[in-house]
């Protein structure tokens, strides 16, 4: 790839255009105007006033590197046909850049001793926890009395595994977290009219502030 030689000016226009046409100038603009901040430096963009605001709240101003980010992020897919098609080696010979213009990774991949080409797995496989998490996301979701002593009891006689405490509050807060970030997208979902269940506004919103309760009671915010 012929390396670049300015980063701004027209160039950065013609490539801003480029882009536009790549993933849909409609999608691009709806994407730039929406409640979002920088992916690079988390400022900027316009946050809860709408996009394409600096700091200062000016309009229209737009960060670069952010810009780069929404536009990766609107890309197709990569299926599981690229995977197979190209090797480890292969994909190691391509630079960041063409990497990235490859598509947009959407599921997990896996690459074990010898293999000469990425996989597609499931989530289950590469799930970062393991059966302790699925214990306690048990427990944090079902309707039960038990409390964690309990439960770890449980654990322990159904299992043979043993928890300390310490283990326990580890992942009912990593599921809670993960409870909560489910509610926002509902509550994402409902506004912006794609289900307007009451279901979904109830899961983002009273469900979402009684799972953030639970969690701050495990790990206090001072």
């Amino acid at each position: 790839m012929k390396p670049k030689t300015t980063g701004g000016g027209w160039a950065a226009i013609w490539y801003s255009l480029r882009m536009a046409s790549r993933v849909g100038w409609l999608r691009l603009w709806n994407a730039m105007r929406s409640k979002n901040a920088c992916k690079t430096c988390a400022l900027g963009m316009g946050g809860q006033a709408g996009g394409m605001r600096n700091e200062s709240g000016l309009w229209p101003e737009v960060c670069k590197k952010s810009f780069q980010a929404m536009v990766a992020d609107m890309q197709a897919g990569i299926t599981p046909e690229f995977f197979a098609k190209f090797s480890l080696t292969e994909l190691q010979a391509l630079s960041s850049r063409e990497l990235e213009w490859c598509g947009r990774l959407q599921t997990p991949v896996y690459a074990g001793p010898g293999d000469t080409h990425y996989r597609v797995v499931d989530w289950e496989f590469a799930h970062v926890g393991g059966a302790a998490e699925d214990w306690s996301f048990l427990a944090t979701t079902a309707s039960s009395t038990n409390n964690p002593t309990e439960w770890r009891a449980l654990i322990e006689r159904e299992t043979g595994t043993r928890l300390s405490a310490d283990e326990w509050s580890y992942w009912e807060a990593f599921n809670l977290f993960k409870l909560a970030c489910g509610n926002r997208t509902y509550l994402a979902q409902f506004e912006s009219g794609a289900d307007r269940s009451p279901a979904k506004m109830i899961a983002g919103t009273a469900v979402f502030h009684d799972v953030l309760r639970r969690l701050m009671n495990i790990v206090p915010v001072e």
